[in-house]
């Protein structure tokens, strides 16, 4: 088997591809990147057992037919190679790759075993998304899982569709992000739970323009996005109902400009405690967000309008607090309080952010 093909191409696709590759699993058969050439068709794929990336590309340069796994390292290889094209020979599991006066010989797996995915998912019901709303869904939420193993639930996003609409919910039991603004043309209730890294990866992979078609199995997730099909495991098991903990009626309602607000916190970052990076906030005539650590401290006032209880001091971790600020569009940000020892809301149309406040001590 002898392929050809563009440098500029190829590290395209493997960048997409390699966010599929093992890192510390130890099973040779997916210990790299699938390659078979098939007619004219060139299909590369890689998985680590959690996620599947496969790419299928016609119109290939070359010769002869066949199948192998080329080891990890052949993504680095390529992106370092001098030439424009990329010359791949594959002969009894030994790969030749030449690109400019470059050349190099691998050791490659054989592809029999590798665990390639079939096109049996397109037997599945699916519903199309545009990209730019997916990804918009899946930035405002995934960031929210947590990381702790011994809370598996907790480390996948919830998605379920209601009605055609679908809502999607995530959090680390600190805080929790909730997002039902993206309206699909797919009536069947479904409930599921995907892992909130994986789904981090998928919207790294998808442009703006794509229309992403979205096929629900039992087991897997499978998105084909452009040339790429993607199959992400789902997480067994029901996600907790947290549907109470949204508080309808706030005892102060805060509106404050966003960006200024961000610049605020990323100074207070500077001076407070690494461990708990703890802010406090009082809310009067305006906002002050207080610092204080071993280093020294910092006081700052902004303006704001709102309505409600005055607030004396609510302890909160500054970058919780950072980070469902990034996640809300738009220049005026609207946060509601409840009391000093209560959530904090950060809320815009379809979106609710909430962080819990820490207690003093």
């Amino acid at each position: 088997m002898h392929v050809v093909i563009n440098r500029k191409e190829l590290i395209e696709h493997l960048s997409v591809l390699e966010m599929a590759l093992p890192g510390r699993v130890s099973f040779a058969p997916v210990e790299g990147v699938y390659m078979s050439r098939e007619g004219d068709s060139l299909t590369l794929c890689a998985n680590d057992l959690e996620m599947a990336i496969r790419l299928s590309t016609g119109d290939v340069k070359g010769e002869g037919e066949g199948a192998t796994v080329l080891p990890k390292k052949f993504v680095q290889i390529v992106k370092q190679l001098p030439g424009n094209d990329v010359g791949i020979t594959v002969e009894k599991n030994r790969a030749e790759i030449v690109s400019g006066s470059s050349k190099f010989k691998l050791n490659c797996i054989d592809a029999e075993e590798f665990p390639i995915f079939s096109d049996s998912y397109a037997e599945s019901p699916f519903f199309k998304v545009e990209g730019r709303a997916l990804k918009e869904m899946i930035r405002k939420v995934a960031f929210c899982v947590s990381t702790d193993i011994s809370k598996p639930m907790f480390m996948g996003v919830h998605i379920a569709n209601e009605n055609g609409v679908l809502s999607c919910m995530a959090s680390d039991t600190y805080r929790l992000a909730w997002y039902k603004n993206l309206k699909v043309n797919y009536h069947e209730p479904f409930s599921l739970i995907v892992p909130g890294e994986l789904l981090t990866k998928i919207g790294k992979i998808i442009n703006d323009d794509d229309n992403v078609k979205i096929y629900i199995g039992e087991r897997e997730l499978v998105l084909v996005i452009g040339d790429y099909v993607v199959s992400t495991r789902l997480l067994d098991g029901k996600y907790p109902d947290l549907s109470n903990v949204l508080p309808e009626k706030p005892e102060t309602q805060t509106a404050i400009e966003r960006q200024p607000l961000i610049d605020t916190i990323n100074r207070a970052i500077l001076v407070v405690d690494k461990g708990t990076k703890t802010v406090s906030l009082a809310v009067n005539d305006c906002i002050t967000v207080n610092a204080e650590s071993e280093l020294g401290r910092m006081n700052e006032e902004l303006p704001i309008s709102f309505k409600g209880n005055l607030l004396e001091g609510i302890f909160i971790n500054a970058r919780y607090l950072l980070e469902g600020i990034k996640a809300v569009d738009g220049d005026t940000l609207h946060i509601d309080f409840h009391r000093e020892t209560g959530p904090i809301i950060v809320k815009e149309a379809g979106f609710r952010y909430l962080v819990l406040p820490i207690k003093a001590h």
